[in-house]
């Protein structure tokens, strides 16, 4: 068994002599000499660091390496320390959308950690401070957040979803006039974000300014037609205050059609009468 390890082993010094480097090879003997005797912790280390060093396995050689600082080698621990750190190089930085798509599944924390990693390879990036201000308002870490607005705002002062993340600001603190500015200045520059109007309806609503939260509702729904969220602020406020329905016939006949084939006949009646009362002919 010795004798079969020391040959194993015999691959690794003979690569370092005379290739200069490792290759899959003597890899692969580090690989069967820890089958052979589980409990070597040299083995283990060898494996782990041809692991990373010739096939960026780098998961793989971590559990090596603690399996060999386990057994007791002094030189494991800074292996996997190393193994660690490329591993970490390796990796491309975090994007944008990968901070965003936590941030929708509402892990805030990540999504944070996220953001602050991808910008320390892009700390100008209005998007990604922009990102960080609302996941910081999620947070309700708010006075960070202003400071990732006012960063984003004096790199690209037109960019309107940092408007409207100010304003979102303003709002959660309750300065619902000021947060009426930062969205009305962010839709000059981008008047068919249907996240800027509601935002704006919201506001609009709590200063009681109910005309104005209608309008905004429903010029979010024009903008975003799919956007379900705007479309249930708008029919829930248009019937809190008796406002007539702007639908056409068309429309309410298209929906009348979709709720017969789902089976709700009740609703379908409904939709069809409010079709006929607008166009009778």
């Amino acid at each position: 068994l010795l004798n079969t390890i020391t040959v194993l082993f015999g691959g690794r010094i003979a690569e370092e002599i005379f290739v200069g480097q490792m290759t899959t090879g003597a890899a692969n003997d580090f690989e069967r000499a820890t089958e052979i005797d589980p409990l070597n912790a040299l083995a283990w280390l060898n494996r782990g660091v041809s692991l990373f060093t010739v096939f960026s396995r780098f998961d793989e050689a971590m559990d090596c390496l603690a399996k060999s600082a386990k057994l007791g080698n002094p030189i494991a621990p800074k292996a996997l320390e190393i193994c660690k750190q490329r591993k970490a190089e390796a990796a491309p930085p975090p994007t944008l959308a990968q901070a965003l798509e936590l941030q929708k599944a509402e892990k805030f924390d990540e999504a944070l950690a996220c953001c602050d990693q991808a910008l320390e390879s892009s700390p100008n990036d209005v998007g990604l401070l922009t990102a960080k201000a609302e996941i910081l308002c999620d947070l309700k870490r708010l006075d960070e957040a202003l400071k990732c607005c006012d960063m984003a705002m004096d790199l690209k002062p037109g960019h309107a979803p940092t408007w409207f993340a100010k304003g979102r600001v303003s709002y959660e603190k309750g300065f619902d006039e000021a947060a009426l500015v930062w969205f009305k200045g962010g839709l000059d520059f981008a008047p068919s974000d249907a996240t800027g109007w509601l935002r704006r309806a919201r506001a609009h609503e709590r200063m009681s300014e109910l005309d104005e939260a209608l309008q905004a509702y429903e010029n979010a729904v024009e903008a975003d037609p799919d956007n379900e969220r705007a479309a249930f602020e708008y029919e829930r406020l248009r019937k809190e205050v008796g406002a007539p329905d702007k639908k056409t016939a068309q429309e309410w006949n298209d929906e009348a059609i979709a709720l017969y084939k789902e089976g709700k006949f009740a609703e379908a009646v409904e939709h069809y009468n409010q079709a006929l009362a607008l166009e009778p002919d």
